[in-house]
């Protein structure tokens, strides 16, 4: 577990550089990278929606629209359950980061973030998305969350697109949005510095191996106005499976060792748009037709979920039944 002391200073450094006039692009990139180290393992992650508008060939959406699997948007009763749930846990931090689908797609996605992060068991938030949908409306609903974040309790956005040209972009995620997102990107943070808002944003590149990213023409691409906190991250490697493997230009390394200990991802929580709770909550802890790491759902007492969990945890360390969506995973950790 990380140090609550040490998390708690970092934040008040945070709170303070956000609000300073014009701090240093380096710091709050810096501050920002050693809040999500502390993080650790043990988090919440808020999946408001499993709809998506893209269909990203790293991602096994595409395969899920072929199964029974039902897509929704979580009600208000069931994000209002969950918030009780957690209110009642060791957990800090939310990352409203869906397994599959977009944020964005939830009508009241601003809202639903707003009660999340008025709560005081909540220190730290984080976003993800696609941003298809951050259209000028979406910008003014962000605007407003962040200017209402007094605590700021929401240090990281992180946009994910796929390479620097439409080409690119449309053999990864399956779109013709890349326009689309070039420009809403671009007037997001016209309107922060417009705003005099201080937030860092990632550029979060999912891109085939041979694809080359330049740090000056992708802040040219995407960083039009110049907003001096907005960092990119090139992402070359992708989380094995059958599906990444029936793609030749994603990267990725097989890993055939059997680890003895179980991954500590596993203590992450996915509360899912079905009112389900899952163990973990990377691209691949669902896969179609497998509920290996789903714990329970929002009706279960606490007791079971952890018990479930735990569950999971001991066959595989005592009896080396590795879950299947763990199997082959590259991005196990088990400090």
């Amino acid at each position: 577990m990380p140090s609550k002391t040490s998390t708690k200073y970092l934040m008040k450094i945070y709170n303070w550089l956000s609000q300073s006039k014009n701090p240093h692009p380096g710091l709050i990139n810096a501050v920002n990278h050693a809040l999500t180290r502390r993080i650790g393992k043990r988090y919440i992650e808020f999946e408001l929606t499993n709809i998506c508008n893209a269909r990203c060939i790293f991602c096994p959406y595409p395969d899920f629209l072929k199964t029974d699997k039902k897509f929704v948007r979580m009600d208000f009763e069931s994000y209002d359950k969950a918030l009780q749930t957690i209110d009642k846990l060791d957990y800090s931090l939310i990352s409203f980061t869906p397994t599959t689908g977009d944020t964005l797609l939830h009508p009241d996605w601003d809202k639903m973030m707003a009660k999340a992060m008025a709560m005081d068991k909540i220190k730290q938030v984080i976003f993800y998305s696609n941003v298809i949908l951050l259209d000028e409306e979406c910008t003014e609903k962000f605007i407003q969350l962040i200017k209402n974040d007094k605590e700021k309790k929401l240090f990281s956005l992180m946009f994910s697109v796929g390479g620097m040209d439409a080409e690119t972009y449309k053999r990864i995620f399956q779109v013709n949005k890349f326009d689309v997102v070039v420009k809403n990107i671009n007037h997001f943070q016209k309107r922060l510095k417009e705003e005099n808002l201080i937030i860092g944003i990632y550029i979060k590149m999912r891109i085939p191996e041979y694809h080359v990213v330049d740090e000056k023409t992708a802040q040219n691409l995407f960083n039009e106005y110049k907003y001096p906190y907005t960092f990119v991250d090139d992402n070359k490697y992708f989380e094995v499976s059958d599906h990444v493997k029936a793609y030749d230009e994603l990267k990725y390394t097989e890993n055939n060792v059997v680890p003895k200990k179980a991954c500590s991802y596993l203590q992450k929580t996915r509360f899912a748009a079905d009112g389900g709770i899952w163990a973990d909550g990377c691209v691949l802890s669902e896969l179609p037709n497998d509920s290996t790491l789903r714990l329970g759902d929002l009706n279960d007492s606490w007791d079971n979920i952890e018990k479930n969990r735990n569950k999971i945890v001991q066959d595989w360390e005592q009896k080396q039944e590795i879950p299947l969506p763990c199997q082959g995973c590259t991005i196990y950790n088990c400090d």
